[in-house]
């Protein structure tokens, strides 16, 4: 396929809705980025020069692109940064020597590449050959987020961490995993559990309950790896977990559930990670009248400011999650927490939502509702309490309603050709949370593939002047 020669910088749109805000409450600020092709991955990477990768293909052209938005104090869109590798499927950021400033990482089956940000020529140079899956910090879908920990590499049966000496990589294993065997119509398949990195430090694999236990793998940042035996009260499946810290040491959060059935609930539990002698029995237990087809978000903060952090909860209610529920567990004089959360409902009316991300730069996790081109954020809301006054902000301008109802189709084949096809009709408005510059305060990142094989990019930014 032809290769379009890589185009100059070009000058970023940039909307500003009202002045500069100096508080949460004031206006978002907006910037807008119309892209070549369809946006399949994107990764920011930190430095002197923060920076927003965006990983696009177009409609007929089976190589891909990368162009780079410099997200600093002067804006710059650099279309067609360069050409990666056919296979590439995402992006990731990766610190290899600890000093805060990250390379990007390009994934493809079987093989990964790197790009030093720095260098004079944005080049591919190859850092790992074989079967494995990136353990970073997991984005939700598109993007992957940076700030992950040392760049690591889980394989069948292991744990290891990606390493740079003199411009050359090596692989250093740091613990061995658990491996099982499945059945399937061509044989057995060896498989091990999914490894997720823990905020703050270090990893932790878990697999599916065998009998009254979760069969759990602990791998601090330095020192050996610890087995562990989650203790449940009677067999039980997972149905969501997440590693969190709070007040410093690690923890996993585990939601499941033990029937099938409309009127079936959920079970949450929290357990210490560390080493113990014996089954690890949890800090916080508790059946929920939650469905078993909602998921939890987990969080953690301090809400009434007694010096300890407290576990918040979002979940949907209801048989179609038409309410969202907002629980705070509190913690109590001793340390442990509180048997009965306080809580808050609210009505959805059909939004989209997204919670446990500080979004205005206060330090506590926000509430985010999405309906339609319509952006609503809930400043930092504790349960139990009255809502916030809430910010808002309309995109009408930047995603107009199409004359007729239609979807975009975006294909892609993994293996070794890729294909993206378009029609004339823009596809539906996606959207994530990212912290796209680094700062410690996250942004809201909405796109849609328009017709003529593009895809427009909005970055809206809450936080104050100076963040984001």
């Amino acid at each position: 396929m032809r290769r379009r020669p890589a185009s100059a910088a070009h000058l970023l749109l940039l909307v500003v809705l009202g002045s500069p805000p100096v508080a949460a409450q004031s206006e978002p600020r907006i910037l807008s980025l119309d892209l070549p092709g369809a946006l399949v991955a994107g990764a920011p990477t930190r430095g002197e020069t923060p920076s927003l990768w965006l990983l696009t293909r177009e409609a007929g052209d089976d190589e891909p692109w990368v162009h780079r938005f410099d997200t600093g104090s002067s804006p710059r869109l650099a279309l067609r940064a360069f050409a990666p590798p056919d296979e590439v499927r995402a992006l990731a950021p990766a610190d290899f020597d600890g000093d805060g400033r990250d390379d990007l990482v390009l994934l493809a089956p079987g093989s990964w590449s790197r790009v030093e940000p720095t260098a004079a020529t944005l080049a591919p140079v190859p850092l790992h050959e074989g079967e494995a899956r990136w353990v970073g910090n997991p984005g939700r879908g598109t993007f992957v987020a940076a700030g992950g920990g040392p760049p690591a590499l889980a394989r069948v049966g292991g744990l290891a961490l990606l390493t740079l000496s003199d411009g050359e990589p090596s692989v250093v294993l740091q613990a061995e995993l658990p491996i099982r065997a499945s059945a399937r119509p061509w044989g057995l398949r060896l498989e091990s559990p999914t490894v997720r990195p823990v905020p703050g430090g270090g990893w932790v694999a878990w697999d599916e309950p065998r009998g009254p236990q979760i069969p759990t793998t602990w791998i601090p940042p330095s020192g050996s790896a610890v087995s562990l035996r989650l203790l449940l009260p009677e067999p039980e499946r997972i149905e969501s977990a997440r590693p969190l810290r709070i007040d410093g040491s690690p923890y996993l959060f585990v939601a499941t559930f033990v029937h099938v059935g409309p009127m079936a609930n959920q079970r949450i539990r929290l357990f210490p990670l560390g080493r113990f002698d014996g089954p690890v029995r949890p800090v916080l237990a508790r059946e929920m009248e939650v469905h078993i087809w909602h998921s939890f978000e987990a969080s953690v903060a301090d809400l009434d400011a007694d010096g300890k952090e407290d576990l918040l909860l979002a979940v949907p209610e209801g048989m179609g999650g038409g309410d969202l529920r907002l629980l705070a567990f509190h913690r109590t004089t001793a340390g442990g927490f509180a048997a009965s959360p306080a809580a808050s409902k609210l009505g959805l009316g059909g939004a989209a939502w997204h919670f446990g991300d500080d979004l205005d730069g206060d330090g506590r996790p926000d509430l985010l509702l999405l309906s339609g081109t319509r952006l609503v954020l809930y400043p930092g809301p504790r349960p139990g309490a009255a809502l916030p006054p809430t910010v808002g902000t309309d995109l009408s301008a930047s995603f107009p309603a199409p004359a007729e109802a239609g979807v975009t189709e975006v294909s892609v084949q993994v293996g070794s050709e890729v294909a993206v096809e378009s029609k004339d009709r823009p596809g539906p408005l996606r959207h994530e949370v990212l912290d796209v510059d680094g700062d410690g305060v996250a942004e809201v990142l909405l796109w849609r593939i328009k017709p003529g094989d593009t895809t427009r990019l909005v970055i809206v930014a809450f936080g104050p002047s100076g963040s984001g």
